[in-house]
């Protein structure tokens, strides 16, 4: 359980960066496009990333991380 939770909150903290980055560099090309759209490709650029980069690196650093302070 505490290591799940210390995972989700790891990715947040990664996550909420990143897309606040990629929306502050898509905002210029995507301003014209509907919502829908930017979303689209704000999720299409963003979750393959997580799923396939970030996440596991960031359950590889929460484990180590619990198993030096446990």
């Amino acid at each position: 359980m505490r290591l799940t939770v210390l995972q989700t909150v790891l990715i947040w903290a990664a996550v909420w960066p990143l897309v606040t980055g990629l929306l502050m560099l898509i905002a210029e090309f995507a301003q014209g496009l509907h919502l829908g759209l930017q979303t689209f490709l704000l999720t299409a650029l963003l979750v393959p990333f997580i799923s396939l980069v970030l996440a596991p690196r960031m359950q590889t650093f929460a484990s180590k991380l619990l198993e030096k302070f446990s």
